[in-house]
Order: structure tokens, then C-alpha cells, then sequence
């Protein structure tokens, strides 16, 4: 595959790496994976954190690569060496991104301006009454006064600004409403639309099988976090919905704003089998994952996985292993064999698997 980018005859290095700095969050959001009313992290008594110096190590191993890097939490500007890793990144010749829920922007703008990062996205699901009903009172106001701090700060448009909106039964009637609005407010670089993750009961049956016939795997925490009930979806009315998605993708395209959503096809019947958990009938369905040869994550607690979304599946950790001996081990190659003949059952279950782009971009 051209895209790998592999400097020797036995190692590949990824294209795209992910390091999750810290399972701590300031926030606990209701349709959150980690932390929400289903999350994974909800009963940990002990939350995870890299090590600077093996973060480091991760960065200098690949810099040859020059790999594109997101910053992932928990929040991740409440890791406490922040701008070290950015400066790292930098340093060696990558683009960085952070992705965050805005409250402790205000806080380190002048640090995140001063770090020279690529691109801030922000996490924001509506209006205020809305975002501060999924994320908590004040959160709203603490992230526009942060957008808004940056957006004054910054030179030559740099860093980009984003915001990432999960779209759910509590805010889809208003994306639309708050998306042009807010764009009068707030002059941003690119949007990004994914519709919330989950799975039912019996998806996640059949992939907690899949992982333990093929990895031995008896815990599925993780994909856990995602079960929902379909009928959470019911009152989600997908003809306005694929309406007002199909009027913001045109008033950014009009507006030189980068637009990113997933699923990547806007058509209400494709939503309607999305919520309905009908996926074999979903448009833009696939049968291989190319981010298996692209993109690496390491979790908080050193693991090496593959999907952001699904984490129960890891195939080293760096706290014991070299990262990119891990990358190239024979437990990835077997991954990598099996995703070709057949997806993981509980691919189909996540939006961003109905995306015609590799990432945000």
C-alpha cells in the first residue's frame, strides 16, 4: 500500500498516530464513551497516564516518517506536559492536533498559540442549553470565550480551529440552528459531524466471540461502553436531519469551511437504517479497513491499538515493548490477515466506518 510510510525492508512506521496522554477528564458527557452514563472509565479507581519520556521515545522513533499526530484524552490539556509533547512533535518535523472539550482553552491560549499546534478541535453539540445539557452547566460558555481567545491570538489563521459536534436524540433538531448561527459569532476553519457510536446487544455479542475465538480475549470493556438500546433513537427524525446536514455542508462549501462528517452520505433513508442498527444496508458500506496499515494508537495505559473507537484489542504496550516493534509484531500481521477477509462485527456500528476520508485532514 503507497501509503505506508516504511523506511527499511522490515519496518513500517504509521502515517497517523494517536496518543491518548490521559484517561482524566474536567467533564463527564452523557453519550461519552469513556465517561458517560455507559462509559469504560466510569468504575477505574486508577486512572492511566503516559509517560513523557516514553512519549518521547515514541515521536523520535518515527520522525523520519514525519507521521500526522492527535492528542486524545480523557481532556488532554490536563496532561501535565502538554506543551513538552507538542514541542517534541514539532520539533521533529510533524503536524499536531488536540482534540478538546474547550473549557481550558481560555486557560493555555497563549501557551497553545505560543506551541506552534497545527489545528484545535473542539467539542461542542449545539447551542448552550443544549451542549451544557450533555456536557454540564457553563461548558458552553467556557469554550466559546476559549474559540474566541485563540481566534484573537493567532496569526496568519494558524492554529486552524474546528469544531466536532456528536450528533444524538438530544441535539440533532438543532445543529442546524446552532451551526450558522455560531459561524456569525465565531469565524472557524472546519466543522466536523459524527453520529454518535453504539451497538446492540447482539453486535457486541458477536464481536466479544470474534475477539476471543481470535486473540483469546474475555474482556470486551471497551465495546461494552457503546451498547445502547435502538429504541434510544426512535424520536430522531431523519428527513429534517439529512435536510439540515445537506444545508450546512453547503453553506461551508460556500464559505471555504472544511466540512467533515460521518456517515459520509447525506440521504435519510441511510440514516434511518443507521439508527435503526440496519447496517448491512448502509451506503458507503465496505468490506476492508484501511486504517489497520495507516493509523496506530497508544492508549493512556500504554497499549498499541489499532481503532479508536474499539480499544479491547491491543498487541503490545510500551511501558515493556519498542513501539514500532510492536507496530510490525506478528499479532498485528494476523490483524492485519483477518481485516482482510472479513470486517470485526462491531465495525459496522461505527460512524466513522461510513467515511469516504482518511481522518480529518
Amino acid at each position: 500500500m503507497c501509503e505506508i510510510l516504511s523506511f527499511n525492508k522490515s519496518r513500517m512506521i504509521p502515517k497517523w498516530i494517536v496518543l491518548q496522554l490521559l484517561e482524566a477528564c474536567n467533564l463527564r458527557c452523557d453519550m461519552c464513551y469513556e465517561w458517560g452514563k455507559n462509559g469504560a472509565y466510569r468504575n477505574k479507581t486508577k486512572l492511566n497516564s503516559l509517560e513523557f519520556d516514553i512519549v518521547k521515545k515514541i515521536i523520535e522513533q518515527c520522525a523520519i516518517a514525519k507521521p500526522y499526530y492527535e492528542l486524545f484524552g480523557g481532556e488532554p490539556l490536563l496532561y501535565n506536559r502538554i506543551f513538552d509533547v507538542i514541542e517534541c512533535i514539532k520539533k521533529n518535523g510533524s503536524r499536531v492536533d488536540i482534540a478538546t472539550n474547550g473549557t481550558l482553552l481560555e486557560k493555555h491560549a497563549n501557551e497553545l498559540l505560543e506551541s506552534g499546534i497545527t489545528r484545535i478541535w473542539v467539542s461542542l453539540d449545539g447551542d448552550k442549553r443544549i451542549n451544557d445539557l450533555q456536557r454540564g452547566i457553563g461548558t458552553y460558555d467556557k469554550a466559546i470565550s476559549g474559540i474566541k481567545r485563540i481566534l484573537a491570538l493567532r496569526k496568519n489563521d494558524i492554529p486552524k480551529i474546528g469544531i466536532t459536534t456528536v450528533v444524538t436524540p438530544t441535539n440533532y433538531f438543532n445543529i442546524r440552528e446552532f451551526y450558522l448561527s455560531f459561524i456569525k459569532e465565531c469565524r472557524i476553519d472546519h466543522v466536523s459531524f459524527e453520529f454518535q457510536n453504539f451497538a446492540t446487544y447482539e453486535c457486541y455479542s458477536k464481536y466479544s466471540k470474534f475477539l476471543n475465538e481470535n486473540f483469546n480475549i474475555t474482556e470486551t470493556n471497551s465495546a461494552r461502553g457503546f451498547v445502547r438500546d435502538i429504541s434510544d433513537f426512535d424520536d430522531i427524525d431523519c428527513d429534517k436531519l439529512a435536510c439540515d446536514m445537506n444545508d450546512i455542508k453547503n453553506f461551508s462549501q460556500k464559505s471555504g469551511i472544511k466540512f467533515f462528517n460521518n456517515p459520509s452520505t447525506i440521504d435519510a433513508n441511510n440514516y434511518r437504517n443507521y439508527f435503526k442498527a440496519n447496517w448491512n444496508d448502509m451506503l458507503d458500506k465496505r468490506n476492508k479497513c484501511p486504517f489497520v496499515y495507516l493509523h496506530a494508537e497508544v492508549s493512556a495505559s500504554g497499549d498499541v491499538i489499532m481503532c479508536h473507537t474499539l480499544q479491547d484489542l491491543n498487541f503490545g504496550n510500551v511501558n515493556k515493548e519498542d513501539f514500532l516493534d510492536i507496530w510490525n509484531n506478528k499479532h498485528c500481521a494476523k490483524y492485519r490477515r483477518l481485516l482482510r477477509k472479513e470486517m470485526m462485527p462491531m465495525c459496522i456500528a461505527c460512524s466513522r466506518y461510513y467515511t469516504q476520508t482518511e481522518g480529518h485532514s
